[in-house]
């Protein structure tokens, strides 16, 4: 959505005998949604939509398509100035089994989007960028482990700035890594901020399948990610913010009660500092759980969004200036909107 109440949605379908596709719809601010329509090419399965908005309001829309056999390309439309789309096309290199797109739009267009990619055997993460003009980069990759890397985000500021975070393993072990691209240049070395014993499980009851590690970046251009990591035997939440000085450190004391935790988030907040929410399990229950971080680093008071009893699950995060937590209460069976200060 942009800031004019402009929104935009996609999703997967499927039909008898047909292969998955990506189709959308959009709404002006009276909140009436058009009728959808197929943003993929007919005949190839797609899957694993993601879509932003710049400040005008123009949207980019990536997923994975297959191709032959086991392969298959990250695929992006981008929206006109006049409301039209263009033909779908490929960001990233033929020959490879690329999946789990992760997209960020900057107000000014430009873009950042990574993924997740298999070459001879190991999985790296790849990125592409398209400046405010509108000409995408070539694909390169960005990780750097000696293993496998995987599950990565991205995030982009208002100034075009990008973050990419992702879980791999190193000389050193299992850890968290971040590598930055800002205009014209090339993405940074990736480097540790954060270490574990072994990469994050799913959460033994319902909750939020994913289990990797989250970035946003503040409106003065700093960088906060969180994540989960398996430490002692069970997923714990970690977080690092970086600094006007470029170094990562640590947030002391880190968020959370100390139980098993998945489904990490953090989007930043319209006057700085960013919002975080996870999943944790709590005597038996899944709890979500939300926690305001200011713009210095220090936390504020943790909040939990369920009720005594209660099991939540599927947390999504809108930050900005009116920030807001979608979940799924799971013993009633019904979606709740909590308002986030």
């Amino acid at each position: 959505m942009d800031p004019t109440g402009h929104a935009v949605a996609v999703w997967e379908w499927q039909s008898v005998g047909k292969s998955r596709a990506i189709e959308m719809s959009s709404a002006g601010p009276d909140g009436v949604w058009r009728p959808p329509a197929m943003l993929s090419t007919s005949g190839w399965s797609a899957r694993d939509a993601q879509v932003a908005v710049d400040g005008a309001g123009r949207a980019v829309v990536a997923w994975r398509r297959d191709t032959i056999g086991a392969d298959a390309v990250i695929e992006v439309a981008e929206q006109r100035a006049d409301g039209g789309w263009d033909m779908p096309h490929a960001v990233s290199a033929s020959g490879h089994r690329a999946r789990r797109p992760r997209l960020a739009v900057a107000p000014d267009g430009a873009t950042a989007l990574v993924w997740e990619e298999r070459v001879d055997g190991t999985r790296v993460v790849a990125a592409a960028t398209r400046d405010a003009r509108g000409t995408w980069s070539v694909p390169a990759v960005i990780s750097s482990s000696v293993r496998s890397d995987q599950e990565p985000d991205v995030a982009i500021g208002p100034l075009g700035a990008a973050a990419a975070v992702w879980i791999g393993r190193d000389h050193a072990g299992i850890g968290v890594f971040v590598a930055e691209h800002t205009d014209g240049s090339a993405w940074s070395t990736p480097q540790a901020i954060g270490r574990g014993d072994d990469r994050p499980r799913e959460l033994a009851r319902p909750g939020r399948a994913a289990t990797g590690a989250d970035i946003a970046v503040l409106p003065d251009g700093r960088a906060m990610a969180a994540w989960t990591l398996v430490r002692d035997d069970a997923n714990r939440l970690g977080t690092a913010i970086r600094g006007a000085d470029g170094r990562w450190s640590s947030l002391v004391p880190e968020p959370g009660a100390g139980g098993p935790a998945g489904g990490v988030q953090i989007v930043p907040l319209a006057g700085g500092g960013a919002l975080l929410a996870w999943e944790e399990l709590d005597a038996g229950l899944i709890r979500a759980r939300v926690q305001p971080i200011t713009a210095t680093g220090a936390e504020a008071r943790c909040a939990d969004l369920s009720t005594a009893r209660s099991e939540t699950g599927g947390v999504r995060l809108a930050g900005g200036s009116a920030p807001v937590a979608v979940f799924i209460d799971l013993n009633r069976g019904r979606v709740q909107v909590a308002d986030l200060p």
